[in-house]
């Protein structure tokens, strides 16, 4: 970080210094031997930037005296975020730097957007004292608005995996330890002939269903150990929860893990809970996108970007922040647009789509302004076509990844 600091001196810490020479610095209009005042308002104001967001981390947290840091030196988070050339490099370090800022806080958002108003500020009076142009305004705007749609997939990045919470259960009861001990059955001789009573588990992985036969291994008061298939080890490493299926129970159960060992194969279950009825079985397989693609939502009132978490052949579930609830109401009808990179790149999938809301729901993640929402699109054959191409291509990707990883050391 020392190095990066180095590299981000600012030429002055006043926007409405006169810059004085004809040095054409890193950044030059290409249309014109003249720099716009834009680029020499960006090249000046690390340190003012640096200055604002600092206030604005210290406001945002509370924090007091001098027990408090940002993740990152402010004025290389400024270099990082708003440095023109704008290789792919910088870009993937810009998006590294906003998912730290992230996980350090969920006020991330606020932090930066209240900088930002400082920063147009100080823009719009740099382009009145050197008589800049309308046009250099809009310039520093779509730099702040290129910002805040990396911080936007930064929030999805960090929030994407799966937090499962072990729920609290009584594992001592006398109708718990009955549950324990039928696993224990399956040890008999009997039952662990290949054509004993059936044991199944069904987990996920990137949204896609994996459900393989399982065999107990062990038995204790604490749980039950079971062997599996090697993807259900990758897949539960991940998620953490299954559905378990008994026919010595006559049952389906959700468990929950308390260790997963990739080496040997093998998942215990130290949490077991009955479920009323049979595992409900999506009509139509989900997969999760290979890269993040972002489209949006329009109401006859809102318009709001969205992330695609899973998409199937006739329906999608979108991650989206900061909405308004009530222009969101579950059985209303919206338009959503999307423009899906196929699974090996090369080509996209058009959406534009009519669709309905099924389901809105809050993610429970810590971060209170996010939600998912569930849309069914209208029925349209040839969009269904190439959607349900994609799901079969994304399948492949996703068993090629978990024969990977299963097979890793």
């Amino acid at each position: 970080m020392d190095e990066n600091k180095k590299r981000s001196k600012s030429h002055s810490p006043n926007p409405e210094r006169e810059s004085g020479g004809s040095s054409p610095g890193k950044i030059s209009n290409p249309a014109s031997s003249q720099r716009l005042v834009c680029w020499q308002f960006i090249e000046e104001y690390a340190s003012p930037f640096a200055r604002h967001f600092e206030k604005c981390y210290k406001e945002s947290r509370g924090e007091t005296s001098s027990e408090w840091k940002p993740p990152v030196s402010s004025e290389y988070l400024y270099h990082i975020l708003f440095t023109i050339d704008r290789s792919r490099e910088s870009k993937q370090e810009a998006k590294k730097v906003l998912e730290d800022m992230v996980r350090h806080t969920f006020e991330a958002e606020t932090i930066l957007t209240h900088t930002f108003f400082y920063m147009v500020k100080d823009v719009i009076d740099c382009l009145l004292i050197r008589k800049g142009r309308l046009h250099e305004l809009d310039t520093i705007m779509s730099l702040i608005h290129e910002v805040t749609k990396l911080l936007f997939e930064a929030y999805y990045k960090v929030t994407r995996p799966v937090t499962i919470i072990k729920p609290d259960i009584d594992r001592s009861s006398k109708e718990y330890q009955g549950i324990i001990e039928t696993f224990g059955k399956y040890l008999d001789s009997e039952a662990a002939d290949s054509d004993g009573p059936e044991l199944t588990i069904h987990t996920y992985y990137r949204s896609i269903p994996i459900e393989l036969n399982a065999a107990v291994k062990t038995v204790n008061t604490e749980g039950v150990t079971f062997n599996i298939h090697p993807y259900e080890a990758v897949a539960l490493s991940h998620l953490g929860m299954a559905v378990v299926k008994s026919s010595l129970h006559n049952a389906v159960f959700k468990a929950y893990t308390s260790a997963v060992n990739l080496e040997e194969k093998t998942a215990t279950f130290s949490h077991f809970i009955q479920e009323g009825e049979d595992l409900h079985q999506r009509s139509h397989i989900r997969v999760e996108p290979g890269s993040t693609e972002v489209g949006k939502i329009i109401t006859h009132l809102d318009e709001t970007p969205a992330i695609i978490y899973c998409i199937s052949e006739v329906s999608v579930t979108l991650y989206v922040r900061n909405i308004t609830i009530s222009h969101y109401e579950p059985g209303s009808s919206v338009r959503f647009i999307a423009c899906l990179t196929d699974a090996y790149g090369k080509e996209t999938i058009p959406i534009d789509i009519e669709a309905v809301i099924t389901m809105l729901c809050k993610e429970e993640k810590g971060d209170r302004d996010s939600h998912l929402i569930v849309l069914d699109f209208e029925a349209d054959t040839s969009l269904r076509s190439d959607l349900a191409q994609y799901v079969s291509q994304r399948q492949v990707e996703i068993i090629r990844e978990l024969k990977d990883l299963s097979q890793s050391d």
